[in-house]
């Protein structure tokens, strides 16, 4: 194993975490709340890193054909979009740019924050 920052490891046979996980509610619960909390922060941060390289401000004025333009350039199927508090505000799709704008036959020019309507 090669850990990223300083860890403790503990070599403990499967068999015995198998039988915890079966007897033992309060360690499903924290095996489970664990996992979900550093998913749920891997998540975040990559929503972030994301959105720092489309400049971290406030994107709900991005014109669709700049968001197609970003997604395409990036080779990502969605953007998440900032309030003016940088803060997730919404996400667009390849799917809301086909069906939301191309389908619809919006023009390219409007504001992204119109497709989410």
């Amino acid at each position: 194993m090669v850990a990223v920052e300083d860890a403790t490891w503990y070599l403990i046979p499967k068999e015995f975490i198998l039988e915890l996980l079966k007897k033992r509610r309060a360690f499903i619960e924290y095996v489970l709340c664990s996992f979900l909390k550093k998913l749920a922060e891997l998540t975040y941060r990559q929503i972030h890193d994301r959105t720092l390289l489309f400049g971290g401000c406030d994107k709900l004025l991005f014109r669709n054909r700049e968001a197609a333009h970003l997604m395409s350039a990036h080779k990502i199927s969605s953007l998440v979009l900032l309030d003016a508090d940088s803060f997730p505000a919404c996400i667009i799709t390849d799917s809301d740019l086909r069906g939301k704008v191309v389908a619809r036959g919006r023009y390219p020019a409007d504001s992204a924050q119109h497709i989410m309507r």
